[in-house]
């Protein structure tokens, strides 16, 4: 019974045909992540460019002591946008002395998704770097002096772009959306398979990445390993209780059934039997890396395979111990009646004694009553036979002595 629960559990893991895995031809380039129900299958792309998030440098040099705006309070502004393009102008108001190491922890503090650093020059002057923290053609960084319309700072001085906002753009060229371009804000993409996200790393337009997606053999090793040690086990079974001198020595019955289970296993040429299956000595054992191996080379051959195999042993747990109609389930009950009939509680010989003395006396009491029929019937014929012998007849429509019929229950033989 455990052998045919855990091949149903084999059978149904391979039958719910759920891809947990996701594999890439080029994961220096792109990789994908499954992140919701997902289905066997693949999708071909190429990254024409990557996300890249907006970055700019001061053209002024800066001493880290100095105060800033010769000692006398000062403002700037950072003009930044969200992912859509919306526009936001946060307003800095610096008190003295406020120094170039001040604006940097200003910034960093304001929650404005900009990070501000400081690069050394090597002469003791630092340059101010400010680097958007979202990606995306949106995540520009300006530098004002806080008036509207916004020009740039006096303190802070010019900026120079140091890297470029850039979307992450894929051209798919296989799968539903073959021949469009997959477009996204952050390294990540979403639509390109079902359940799948796609995390690009880098952009190369020469190389084309596919993306498949596959039943994780991890989450099914641990089930056949399952089966076939539930499958040794019934073996090992059989071996021990027929051998000689145990009471099912040579059982014909036991012998069938560890045969049906090697069967199952193993497999009838050209139908193959599980994958990883090791044979020695009788017995059987799992060899999880040449499953895995398997599963690499041919993942819906494996699961074909193991799903047969899976599907053969339950039909043959089943038939042995389903508890209505398994052969050895029906031979057991009888074994159960047969003992039970031996190991009856017997009546104690005094009732025994007392049931038949009664029986007996109802059997007399019954002859007693025939035997007085048959007596009143021999008077009656005797009484005839002598008027006949004197001449005399009864008259038509005689009255005769009835015969009273004797009960059912009496009716027993002398």
């Amino acid at each position: 019974a455990r052998l045919g629960t855990a091949a149903d559990a084999v059978a149904s893991a391979v039958a719910s045909n759920a891809a947990t895995l996701v594999q890439s031809s080029a994961p220096q380039v792109a990789s994908g992540e499954v992140v919701g129900p997902t289905v066997p299958g693949s999708v071909s792309f190429a990254v024409l460019s990557a996300a890249s998030a907006a970055a700019v440098v001061s053209e002024l040099e800066f001493v880290p002591d100095r105060p800033l705006g010769g000692g006398q309070p000062f403002s700037f502004g950072l003009l930044t946008s969200d992912d859509k393009g919306t526009p936001t102008h946060t307003v800095f108001e610096m008190m003295p002395p406020a120094g170039i190491a001040d604006v940097v922890a200003a910034i960093n503090r304001s929650g404005t998704q900009v990070r501000a650093t400081l690069s050394n020059l090597g002469s003791g002057a630092m340059q101010l770097n400010l680097v958007s923290l979202s990606t995306g053609r949106f995540s520009s960084v300006v530098v004002t002096n806080a008036q509207q319309p916004p020009v740039s700072s006096m303190v802070l001085g010019r900026f120079t772009r140091l890297m470029d906002a850039r979307d992450t753009v894929l051209r798919v060229d296989s799968g539903p959306q073959a021949g469009t371009l997959a477009v996204s804000t952050s390294p990540q993409v979403s639509g390109l398979m079902e359940g799948v996200t796609v995390s690009v790393q880098q952009a190369d337009p020469t190389k084309v990445v596919t993306l498949t997606t596959t039943p994780d053999p991890r989450a099914l090793v641990s089930k056949v390993d399952a089966v076939i040690t539930s499958a040794a086990g019934v073996l090992a079974g059989v071996w021990q209780a027929t051998q000689a001198g145990t009471p099912l020595a040579g059982d014909r019955m036991l012998g069938d059934l560890a045969g049906r289970v090697m069967g199952a296993v193993t497999g009838v040429p050209p139908v193959g039997g599980m994958p990883g299956l090791g044979l020695r000595g009788g017995g059987m054992s799992f060899d999880r890396e040449t499953f895995l191996r398997s599963f690499a080379k041919d993942p819906a051959g494996t699961e074909t395979q193991v799903a047969a195999t899976a599907v053969r042993l339950s039909s043959v747990a089943t038939a042995a111990s389903d508890p209505a109609a398994g052969y050895l389930a029906v031979r057991l009950a009888a074994a159960q009646n047969l003992r039970q009939g031996y190991s009856a509680p017997k009546a104690a010989p005094e009732e025994r004694l007392t049931g038949r003395t009664l029986e007996l006396k109802r059997r007399e009491s019954s002859l007693e009553s025939l035997l007085g029929h048959l007596h009143g019937q021999g008077d009656w014929l005797r009484s005839e036979l002598a008027g006949t012998a004197a001449g005399t007849t009864s008259p038509a429509g005689a009255w005769l002595p009835p015969v009273e019929p004797v009960p059912a229950d009496r009716r027993q033989p002398a």
